[in-house]
């Protein structure tokens, strides 16, 4: 399906998505005559209302600041809070679903 001009669907858009329990995944485009078409593929997740979600920002949470954050993993260190994996298994063990949040350029991503 195609939409034009608008990155705000209605319920009916939506609907017509036809989404899955878990990832569903889809395309944007955005086609101008000097630059052509530019795609970005994402995962959008459908989670049921009674779901239990956590939205923890990375930079600064689960990493001790944003700067080293950012930075000191490209040099091998790890620059995490202690035992923040341990608390986040422990909050997936209890049901919670997780969303993280970062400012952190495509490029950084692995």
């Amino acid at each position: 399906t195609r939409y034009k001009k608008t990155v705000r669907l209605t319920s009916d858009d939506i609907a017509s998505l036809e989404l899955k329990d878990g990832p569903n995944f889809l395309t944007f485009s955005v086609t101008t005559s000097l630059q052509g078409t530019t795609k970005c593929i994402c995962s959008v997740y459908l989670w049921d209302y009674t779901d239990k979600i956590i939205i923890s920002d990375i930079d600064g949470t689960i990493t001790r600041s944003d700067v080293f954050g950012h930075i000191l993993p490209w040099v091998g260190k790890d620059w995490t809070q202690s035992n923040i994996a341990k608390l986040f298994t422990a909050l997936e063990g209890n049901g919670y679903k997780f969303l993280y949040l970062s400012s952190r350029a495509i490029g950084q991503a692995s």
